[in-house]
């Protein structure tokens, strides 16, 4: 009986030293990689820069066009956010028809989203994609130029998109 008594205390011990290193592991990772909270004014910083920049594109182009923030994105609705109009939606009323067009061009996209991400020269020519904002410097080429940097966002021009009646 003692040696049964001596298993069965042995097998608590075991499970309570990997129970107590789980929690330990967990609480330690939380700590380092958690959850991080934004404080409402840190997520407004840039909403008068956005406008301006939006308002800069507007200005000097009358014509149909879209936006898209590639670098230092919130969400998938940034375009609702800033008032520009944009390809990116996030929403639960999503046209399935889109989605299954976004997936097809290789862009990102799910049930209740399509997006940006994984947009090429061909897909911002067809769907009219003529600025991008980014928070970070991208290099410039024959088709991407460089418009203006207002506290530390850039507004770029795509220079050959496609007019709507193309579609």
């Amino acid at each position: 009986t003692v040696v049964a008594r001596k298993k069965k205390t042995t097998g608590y011990i075991c499970l309570l030293l990997i129970f107590v290193t789980s929690i330990s592991e967990a609480a330690i990772n939380m700590d380092l990689t958690g959850l991080f909270k934004t404080d409402r004014s840190s997520y407004l910083s840039d909403n008068s820069t956005l406008s301006s920049l939006v308002e800069t594109a507007q200005e000097s182009d009358t014509s149909f066009w879209r936006m898209e923030k590639i670098r230092g994105s919130r969400t998938k609705n940034d375009g609702a956010w800033s008032h520009y109009p944009s390809i990116s939606v996030f929403s639960s009323t999503s046209s399935s028809g889109v989605t299954e067009l976004f997936q097809a061009l290789g862009l990102e996209s799910s049930m209740n989203e399509y997006n940006y991400a994984g947009s090429t020269e061909l897909t911002n020519a067809l769907f009219d994609v003529k600025y991008l904002l980014s928070s970070e410097e991208i290099p410039e080429y024959s088709l991407i130029q460089k418009v203006t940097l207002e506290n530390g966002y850039y507004l770029y021009r795509n220079t050959q998109v496609l007019p709507v009646g193309f579609m």
